[in-house]
């Protein structure tokens, strides 16, 4: 596989550091993720198929992540990414993934790939909490940067939280130490909250807010109650000596801003999965067989619940 040359199309299309394309290209990248369309010996367009297992009602299914969608400037308009979705779609049913996910870099994406058959389904809130001057910090608790302790004990608690969401995007444990040096690479850290018995109660991935002055941006936190997701916030804030910090959240009450788009390849799988995993629901395998390809990854996913999660993705 031509590395150096699916590098170069990377950083023509996304522009992004040498310091991102070294952690990429060096942790994450290989050669068998990668499916290019060459035009006289050239790499013209190329994107990466990374492995990933999701939590889907409680069991784990094999998916793909997939990154780097890209096509030369002068090369676009001619059909070639469409072709080479396909090529991924049939790869994936080689391998036996059950769906692809993938995050629209622009909005006007989200239509291109759903003619791909792509569609929305993980969905994120953007919420803002004022940092307060405290006479005291909260005696219950104290914030901790990820150095202080073995990232596996880091680990156990992401990964029990993730997998307390009904649908979810797993992350491996070198995948977490992949995602912790792209934080630390802009300037953040994983903060993290200790009760007094030395456990892990909450968890925040939070960097220097670079589109809002004054802030930081908190890409995933993970609490056990409301008074730890509020020393959290608190806490990171007067950390950066911020004003506001910004997080995500799953979607609640606030309005929902789309994040990812699935597309289903082994529907079969998914449909007897969700029919074990829901016992009481009145909607039958053969109605959902009988669904376009939309409509039942929005009924499978809960996309009117907003069920789905993905987060803290090398996107």
């Amino acid at each position: 596989m031509k590395k150096e040359e699916i590098m170069e199309l990377w950083e023509v299309c996304f522009g992004d550091s040498p310091e991102f394309m070294d952690l990429f290209f060096n942790q994450v990248y290989k050669d068998e993720h990668a499916l290019v369309i060459e035009k006289e010996g050239k790499v013209v367009s190329a994107l990466q198929m990374i492995p990933y297992a999701m939590n889907f009602y409680g069991t784990e299914i094999p998916v793909a992540y997939i990154a780097g969608v890209s096509t030369l400037p002068e090369e676009r308009g001619k059909g070639l990414m469409g072709e080479l979705l396909n090529k991924t779609f049939e790869e994936m049913k080689k391998r036996e993934l059950d769906v692809a996910i993938l995050i629209p870099a622009e909005p006007w994406l989200f239509d291109y790939y759903s003619k791909s058959g792509f569609t929305e389904l993980f969905y994120y809130a953007r919420e803002v909490y004022e940092v307060v001057p405290v006479p005291k910090p909260d005696p219950e608790f104290q914030l901790f940067p990820s150095g202080k302790f073995p990232p596996e004990k880091l680990f156990a608690y992401f990964n029990k939280k993730l997998r307390e969401r009904p649908v979810s995007v797993l992350h491996s444990f070198p995948d977490f130490l992949t995602i912790l040096q792209d934080l630390q690479l802009s300037g953040g850290d994983l903060w993290t909250a200790m009760n007094r018995k030395g456990e892990v109660v909450g968890m925040a991935f939070a960097s220097p807010d670079t589109r809002e002055n004054a802030s930081v941006f908190i890409k995933e936190i993970f609490y056990e109650n409301e008074q730890i997701k509020s020393f959290l916030l608190q806490a990171t804030g007067e950390h950066y000596h911020t004003r506001t910090v910004h997080y995500r959240t799953p979607v609640c009450q606030q309005p929902p801003i789309r994040y990812g788009m699935g597309r289903i390849i082994y529907s079969e799988r998914l449909i007897a999965l969700w029919m074990a995993s829901h016992p009481d629901s009145e909607i039958t395998k053969e109605e959902l067989r009988n669904m376009d390809p939309h409509q039942l990854s929005a009924w499978l996913f809960e996309r009117q619940t907003y069920g789905a999660f993905m987060s803290l993705m090398l996107d």
